[in-house]
């Protein structure tokens, strides 16, 4: 009995140990976790905050790219600034000479033709055909424009009715060489030919020739020359100066840009303002022969074209320069 009462003590007893081995490896397992402080950096290895450039101070990439990047710009726009300024110094060197009075024109003339030879033979002066010359092509030179013209005259044919008849895709391939947008410029010829069917092809010419000095019948045949497609008062003027009715010089783009710089007119952004002025400033040189009127008028042009350019002008090659405010200045 007593032997019995004694083994039931024991294993009450018995548990003590493993709480005591619970414990030491509960402080195993606190001093594990306390293992990586040990493994931090030394104190004595670090490299001293003091030595250290704080963040705030640092100047990331991503910051100083901007600063140097407005810089850049600001450069370039002084730059650009500089050049806008010396690109308009021509232009307001060429207003300041005007006050003396331009050049002679015929002394003009003569000069360039000298240079570029004599002026090409004038097209034909019928006022419908040089419609279709205006219409036909659109920003190329005059050989391309002559050739869209053949073009149009050999496989469509180039009166009202033949155009109208013309399929629009067939007629934008045969003009399709005269420039871009072929197809609008086909749609523009057909304008053309509606309106000469509605005015007549007879009326039409017979208003260009009693067009003169007479005032009335020069408006009358500016009024309906207008009426077509791309012709505003320069084509206007180009028609009746190559149909021999008009005492005009009637510039282009390109012999404009040669009055302006030779003094004829001041420079402004407003061309037709400039285009009225280079032709009034022009109109009591023009003396009463039409052949002189047309071949100075292309002559101008060509001038404009190869040598007076916006961009880059050949004043080295220019006989005029010593009248031209922009030659002088890149003498």
């Amino acid at each position: 009995m007593t032997a019995r009462r004694t083994a039931p003590s024991r294993k009450r007893a018995s548990p003590v140990k493993p709480v005591a081995t619970r414990t030491r490896t509960a402080m195993g397992e606190r001093a594990a976790t306390r293992k990586p402080v040990a493994t931090h950096e030394p104190a004595a290895t670090r490299k001293p905050a003091a030595t250290r450039k704080p963040a705030a101070t640092r100047e990331p990439a991503a910051t100083r790219k901007p600063v140097g990047t407005a810089k850049l710009s600001a450069a370039r726009t002084s730059a650009a600034a500089g050049q806008t300024a010396a690109s308009r110094e021509p232009v307001k060197q060429a207003s300041a000479r005007s006050a003396g009075g331009p050049p002679a024109l015929r002394g003009i003339v003569a000069a360039l033709r000298e240079l570029h030879g004599a002026a090409d033979t004038a097209p034909v002066s019928d006022p419908w055909e040089h419609l279709l010359r205006e219409n036909v092509a659109y920003l190329v030179d005059d050989a391309r424009r002559e050739s869209t013209f053949r073009a149009l005259r050999e496989h469509v044919g180039t009166s009202p009715e033949q155009i109208l008849a013309a399929d629009l895709g067939k007629l934008a391939q045969v003009i399709e060489r005269g420039g871009m947008q072929p197809e609008h410029r086909a749609r523009k010829l057909r304008r053309c030919a509606e309106l000469a069917q509605d005015i007549g092809l007879e009326t039409l010419r017979d208003a260009v020739c009693a067009a003169g000095p007479d005032g009335r019948a020069t408006g009358v045949a500016r009024r309906m020359l207008k009426k077509f497609p791309g012709i505003g008062e320069p084509g206007a003027d180009k028609l009746l100066l190559l149909a021999r009715r008009a005492e005009t010089l009637a510039p282009d783009s390109n012999a404009l840009r040669v009055l302006v710089r030779l003094g004829f007119a001041e420079p402004c952004d407003d061309y037709a303002a400039t285009y009225k002025a280079a032709a009034t400033a022009v109109a009591g040189q023009l003396g009463t022969d039409p052949e002189w009127r047309i071949a100075a008028h292309q002559l101008l042009r060509r001038h404009g074209q190869e040598v007076c350019r916006r961009a880059e002008p050949q004043c080295g090659r220019c006989p005029v320069r010593p009248h031209c405010a922009t030659g002088l200045v890149t003498a």
